[in-house]
């Protein structure tokens, strides 16, 4: 069997584990990947590294952007619980009209997501996207990824986030 084939297969036994550890045996998502990164880790890498590489990555994604990810989570948390997140739903669905939620939807997903990462915003909107499709009899199918496309359209556009990447790793 040729190089490719086996990273072929590795990288699908690893997704189809994720799968696995996820939906059916349900297990929490991050535990879930972690479990199998250390599969993944002692089929591919000599042991002695495998703690060093594992330090490495997680260090590095916490170095770069760790703290602007907690301090997004946080302000979706304080959106969230102070009905900021819904009182923004409601005022562009006043704009918009019960026939145009999904309209509503979008520019709230959009604004929401300015100041927090696009999953935080998912996670903070989507019971007030279940609210509103339900409110206006409009399906969640329709809903839910109207929510998704604003979150990461705002997410991929915004140029402050690169901005904030670059402050975090500027020395103090």
């Amino acid at each position: 069997m040729d190089l490719i084939s086996e990273i072929l297969i590795l990288a699908g036994g690893g997704i189809l584990a994720i799968i696995l550890f996820t939906s059916v045996f349900k297990f929490n998502t991050f535990i879930s990947l972690l479990t199998v990164s250390l599969m993944m880790a002692l089929l591919t890498l000599p042991t002695a590294s495998i703690v060093p590489v594992l330090k490495k990555g997680f260090g590095g994604t916490l170095e770069s952007i760790g703290l602007i990810i907690i301090l997004g989570t946080i302000i979706g948390i304080i959106l969230d619980q102070s009905g900021a997140a819904l009182s923004i739903a409601r005022f562009f669905l006043a704009r918009t009209g019960e026939k145009k939620a999904p309209a509503a939807m979008a520019i709230t997903g959009f604004m929401t997501g300015l100041p927090i990462f696009c999953d935080s915003g998912f996670i903070v909107l989507s019971g007030i996207c279940r609210s509103l499709a339900r409110s206006s009899k409009t399906a969640i199918t329709v809903m839910a990824p109207v929510l998704a496309i604003s979150l990461y359209g705002v997410h991929c556009l915004e140029l402050p986030v690169i901005n904030d990447q670059r402050i975090a790793r500027a020395p103090l």
